[in-house]
């Protein structure tokens, strides 16, 4: 069966009846999924769902709803976060009404995925069941036959039974190829992976990892692949070659599905060069299991916890080991069945306890003495300010200490709980610590109610502007109104608090008073005349509002050329790169020409079908994204990307003039004709951007080539399209082979022209 057949077609019923924006949603969101940009996904899902129950397409909202949970469960691993939302789904996708809806099958994957995340040998038996009921109402013709096997398989891995799941893979690899479908690089894939490492076949998963390919898993299963393979090289004692496959810390980061194989590979590798097991590691390793624990996926946080905590103790980080030790047992708690955790647990406590028992602790006779000792590292200070707090709890300066060393090893939250349960913490330096982390970590509720109410002026100044701070922090996204009061407050009571001030022009920027902005950034210099950056700064504010006097007279102190007069500024100099930052997050870099200190204007064009910004006159942040630090072959300079422009964000946009944009196709009619055509566009203030290169070749009967042009064009919408058309259509019947222009004839509604232009293009394979 093919499962996606209705979705092409609903798509091509509902660019029909004029719903386009909602047929976009149903590919974008299955295409953002697999290529693990989730936060596209988050920001097009409640859109989509509306429109879709607006409209009444509930096996679209089935669609919708499924492939949130795939981004949620499958990639991000929000097992029981996302339960309720899947057993929903499943009753929604077995009414009467949508129980004939293909995608109601593979809900039950994500009901079975949510179990599997949240305790995967704790809910063995329910998972096996669920999958069975379920591969007993479709057959392998049908492409989630892979998806509903593999969460089977992987139930069999949870309990252990490695060899009953390679023999489940290979029934229904036959059956896979009984159906006509391949049976190779399957959802099936990583089980397999996880069956033949477990039974200590590491050649053969190494070899089945190097090969795997699945061109529609996307991005997500090439970097999961990559993560399988590296772990297996490890175990074959390939360091090197297991350390090149191995994803980036950073790329590993963008899903949980990418951690296990990541931090086993890691922990092999550590086992074999000790160098390795560092405390950037374990920093690492911390960000992934917190991510983990606070998604609740909880057999994950134990298995991965208990790695973690052994590579402390080998390296000797016993204050580490036993915070891990603390997190595993909350995870434990929370576990749906035991399956052997509460033992590993056990033993792991009493490793950290030996361990405890063994180390040496630092002695002081005076404070003053812990306060000037230097430790070498990071995690040898950890273990000293520990014991200088059990020495001294309540003393201000080791809980400072101790809780900033706490939350620079990754354990803000463990840092929280010493500040909640020490008696007299209620010093300026402690509440801003606590306040601090509180906004870091997300704690809203928390924080409103302990820094919730009025701040009382009568408190003395230094607590007084830490509170200010403190909620300048807290609003500056989500109330820069509120942000911006508080931080106007904590100047009146400190004039020359330059961050303060600083944060004033940001917030005032953000507000849309950029002459405030212009007036804060002047009174910072005026503080620190020496720091001559701060001219850029202002020079952003400035610009937008208008006042070019202050502009001027900053790109004199910068030691520019200023240009004469008094109004703008609009010389053109050097090309640039500007990026734009989408609604939905996403970024796209535009080709413009420097005019200003800090404006451009675009003179780029994207690819048809994505966002334009031609003509768009931008102010830019003055500090550029990248650095023109590498030389080319030829001594040139460039980006380590290989660009030879600076790339500046776009902060305001002053103008954005619209244009339709169109293409030309055909055969190349020369350079002399093509200049000539480019000129009659001008007269037209048609822009001409030409995108093909001599690679482009076009091909007649019996084999004939000919060189090909592919060009964009700009037109303004306040010009006459007829007038484009006429330009064009008299130009190309000039020609010996005719050029081609559809979309600009389908705007018009020439449909004898466009019929015509339709005959060109079988013609040559336009």
């Amino acid at each position: 069966m093919d499962i996606w057949n209705w979705v092409h077609e609903r798509v091509s019923a509902l660019r029909d009846s004029g719903e386009h924006r909602l047929a976009d949603f149903v590919y974008d969101i299955s295409h953002y999924s697999v290529n693990d940009e989730h936060h596209k996904v988050d920001a097009l899902y409640p859109e989509a769902l509306s429109l879709a129950r607006k409209n009444g397409h509930k096996w679209l909202e089935i669609y919708f709803r499924h492939w949130h949970l795939q981004s949620q469960v499958l990639t991000r691993r929000k097992g029981q976060a996302m339960l309720g939302e899947a057993v929903d789904l499943l009753e929604f996708a077995h009414r009467e009404e949508t129980r004939d809806c293909p995608q109601s099958i593979c809900v039950v994957q994500d009901l079975a995925c949510c179990y599997a995340i949240t305790d995967g040998p704790g809910y063995v038996e329910e998972r096996l069941a669920v999958a069975q009921e379920t591969l007993s109402r479709i057959d392998a013709t049908w492409p989630c036959f892979t998806c509903i096997g593999g969460e089977y398989n992987s139930a069999l891995i949870d309990a252990g039974r490695f060899e009953d799941a390679l023999a489940s893979i290979r029934d229904q690899k036959k059956a896979l190829t009984a159906s006509h479908r391949s049976p190779d690089d399957t959802n099936m894939l990583f089980c397999q992976l996880d069956a033949l490492i477990g039974l200590h076949r590491y050649e053969e998963a190494e070899k089945l990892a190097r090969k795997a390919r699945n061109d529609g898993g996307g991005e997500h299963f090439e970097r999961r692949r990559k993560n399988y393979l590296a772990w297996c090289l490890a175990l074959l004692e390939r360091a090197e070659e297991a350390e090149e496959a191995l994803l980036s810390y950073d790329e590993t980061m963008l899903s949980p599905a990418f951690f296990e194989p990541w931090i086993k590979t890691k922990e092999v590798l550590a086992s074999k060069q000790a160098s390795a097991n560092s405390e950037e590691l374990d920093l690492q390793i911390n960000a992934m299991l917190t991510e983990l624990f606070n998604s609740k996926a909880w057999r994950d946080t134990v298995n991965l916890g208990l790695v973690q905590a052994r590579l402390a103790l080998s390296r000797g980080a016993v204050s580490i080991a036993r915070l891990c030790a603390q997190r595993v047992a909350e995870a434990v708690q929370q576990l749906h069945r035991d399956c052997g955790a509460t033992e590993e647990l056990a033993g792991l406590n009493d490793a950290v306890t030996q361990a405890e028992a063994q180390r040496t602790p630092w002695e002081f006779s005076e404070i003053e003495q812990f306060l000037e000792q230097q430790a070498e590292t990071r995690e040898a200070a950890l273990e000293m300010t520990a014991d200088a707090l059990r020495k001294w709890p309540d003393d201000e300066r080791v809980l400072l200490e101790y809780t900033q060393l706490l939350g620079a090893s990754g354990w803000s939250e463990a840092a929280l709980a010493v500040l909640r349960e020490k008696s007299g913490f209620q010093t300026p330096r402690l509440l801003m610590t606590y306040g601090n982390i509180l906004i870091d970590q997300d704690h809203t509720d928390e924080f409103l109610r302990e820094f919730g109410a009025e701040i009382d002026p009568a408190l003395d100044d230094d607590l007084f502007c830490r509170l200010c701070w403190l909620k300048m922090r807290f609003y500056s996204n989500s109330d820069p109104q509120q942000a911006y009061e508080h931080v106007c407050k904590l100047i009146d009571r400190s004039p020359e608090a330059g961050f303060a001030i600083a944060a004033a022009a940001r917030l005032a920027m953000k507000l849309g008073s950029y002459q405030e902005s212009v007036n804060w950034w002047t009174r910072l210099i005026a503080l620190d005349p020496e720091e001559i950056s701060l001219h850029w700064d202002r020079m952003v504010p400035a610009t937008i509002a208008g006042d070019w006097v202050c502009v001027r007279e900053s790109m004199q102190v910068l030691g520019m050329d200023v240009p004469g007069g008094e109004g703008p500024i609009d010389e053109d100099s050097i090309y640039v790169r500007v990026r734009f930052t989408d609604a939905d997050g996403e970024t796209r870099d535009y080709l413009a020409v420097r005019n200003g200190p800090v404006t451009a204007r675009v003179i780029g064009l994207a690819r048809l079908g994505e966002p334009q910004r031609f003509g768009c006159e931008v102010v830019f942040d003055a500090a550029p994204l990248n650095k023109l630090d590498q030389e080319d072959e030829e001594g040139v300079m460039r980006d380590s990307e290989g660009y030879y422009t600076l790339l500046f964000s776009v902060v305001h946009i002053l103008k954005a003039p619209e244009y339709d944009y169109f293409a030309i196709d055909g055969a190349h009619p020369g350079d002399e004709n093509l200049a000539r055509l480019q000129d009659g566009l001008a007269e037209l203030q048609v822009h001409f951007d030409r995108r093909s290169n001599e690679d482009y070749v076009l091909y007649l009967e019996d084999d004939v080539e000919l060189p090909g042009v592919y060009i964009y064009i700009a037109v303004p919408v306040s010009a006459d399209l007829d007038a484009v058309n006429t330009l064009l259509s008299g130009f190309s019947a000039e020609l010996e082979h005719p050029l081609i222009w559809p979309d600009l004839l389908e705007k018009l509604g020439d449909e004898a022209a466009l019929e015509a232009q339709m005959e060109i293009q079988e013609k040559y394979g336009l």
